[in-house]
């Protein structure tokens, strides 16, 4: 299904400019389009415009006209708001019966298309950030039934092993005569699919080249005495097997530490308990050679989660930055782009730099960043990385939590990796 955009604008309720502008693109059938452009550019307003959810998901004014986008595949940046079942297995029951084709396949069929059969029994809520991407790929792509998929920084939490799997989905929909629209960055992993890419610059698109991936950001810590030691950790969700079992790891004053893994491998649940949210059946933290009670590790420790909307609790960036215990003029020179925002106007990034400035503002001892910079633009990336190498040259424990190996690499001096129910120290 061919889509054009005509003369397209949008404006906020509130704010004096508009985010897209005279906006213009014309895809065809059995192309790929990638739009990208620097955090807070509009790539996501854009792909809520394309999925009609505009302007009555976000207030605003919209003008211009959009056609042969009225039905198809939509799959958002924050996985979490579209996941609503309890189950793996009933969400994607509920998209194939409300799908435009009807329910042709079986909630097993369309799980194993995507590669995600191991997770059909599971609870939606204990999925990992890249599983619920494939979830929603899954329900998005194989229960459209249409020609369409509009698709926001589908690939921002898959490992190595999903991004190859979206790459060949994506693939067969051109094959089979669908138009493709890929809003984000980082798009290297998916570039064999793209046909054009467009940047999205003051609300203006326009053609460009592939963007180059950027370069590794500098960090810089000093590594120190041992703040936290965890030994033999496990981790078992309740619809499951053992993720991981046997797990230690060690951290330092003013290291910058990593831990790595694919999809599903326990990295969240590792960082859950490093901060005292969950709890290990087996196995314990201790902070100066005595045991950590979960308490303790909240007081002194700060984790920014992979949805960092869950962290941002006042309705406007200040308030959030405000209500922390030691607010600086650095983190709000930080925050200065966006410190004036509703947080519901943030793009996803911009709300991980929010989380990540209020986080520090709270002057913890151990700082856990889960995700945090997976989908900042270069700028954002390097801008946080000094501020973190800051905080580790002050003393600060940092844990940095990706699947992103060259952030992982460039960042942190020692390594640990969860992968196959085992863990083990690089």
């Amino acid at each position: 299904m061919a889509v054009k955009i005509q003369n397209l604008s949008f404006r906020y309720a509130n704010s004096p400019a508009s985010v897209l502008s005279g906006l213009n693109l014309d895809v065809k059938n059995g192309e790929c389009a990638a739009i990208t452009g620097l955090n807070g550019s509009g790539k996501s307003t854009l792909v809520l415009a394309l999925s009609g959810l505009l302007p009555e998901y976000k207030a605003g004014e919209i003008s211009g006209e959009i056609s042969g986008a009225s039905a198809g595949a939509r799959v958002l940046e924050n996985v979490d708001s579209q996941i609503l079942c309890e189950t793996v297995e009933s969400e994607i029951s509920f998209f194939a019966r409300h799908s435009c084709s009807g329910p042709k396949k079986t909630p097993a069929e369309i799980a194993d298309n995507l590669g995600i059969g191991e997770l059909l029994f599971r609870r939606t809520h204990t999925l990992s950030s890249g599983e619920k991407q494939r979830l929603a790929l899954a329900c998005g792509i194989f229960c459209s039934g249409s020609g369409l998929a509009v698709l926001d920084e589908p690939a921002a939490w898959l490992d190595d092993e999903g991004a190859d799997k979206l790459l060949g989905i994506l693939s067969g929909l051109k094959e089979s005569g669908a138009a493709v629209i890929i809003a984000g960055r980082r798009l290297e992993r998916l570039s064999p699919a793209i046909d054009a890419y467009y940047l999205l610059n003051e609300g203006k698109l326009s053609a460009c080249a592939e963007p180059e991936e950027s370069a590794p950001p500098v960090f810089c810590g000093a590594d120190g005495e041992v703040f936290l030691k965890a030994e033999n950790l496990a981790f078992r969700p309740p619809d499951g097997e053992a993720v991981f079992s046997g797990f230690g790891i060690s951290l330092r004053r003013g290291e910058i530490c990593g831990l790595a893994g694919p999809n599903g491998s326990g990295k969240t649940a590792v960082s859950e308990i490093l901060a005292g949210i969950k709890t290990s059946p087996e196995g314990g933290v201790f902070l100066g050679g005595k045991a950590a009670s979960a308490s303790e590790l909240r007081r002194k420790a700060r984790l920014v989660g992979q949805n960092p909307f869950n962290q941002l609790i006042y309705q406007t960036v200040r308030q959030n930055f405000e209500a922390a215990r030691a607010p600086s003029e650095t983190l709000a020179g930080f925050l200065s782009p966006i410190l004036n925002k509703d947080v519901s106007e943030l793009s996803f990034s911009q709300a991980q730099r929010a989380a990540l400035a209020c986080a520090l503002a709270s002057a913890p001892e151990l700082l856990i960043l889960d995700e945090t910079l997976s989908v900042m633009d270069g700028e954002a990336v390097s801008s946080s990385a000094k501020l973190i190498s800051d905080f580790a040259r002050a003393g600060g424990c940092i844990l940095l939590v990706s699947h992103l190996e060259n952030l992982v690499k460039s960042a942190c001096g020692r390594i640990f990796r969860l992968e196959g129910n085992c863990a083990c120290a690089k």
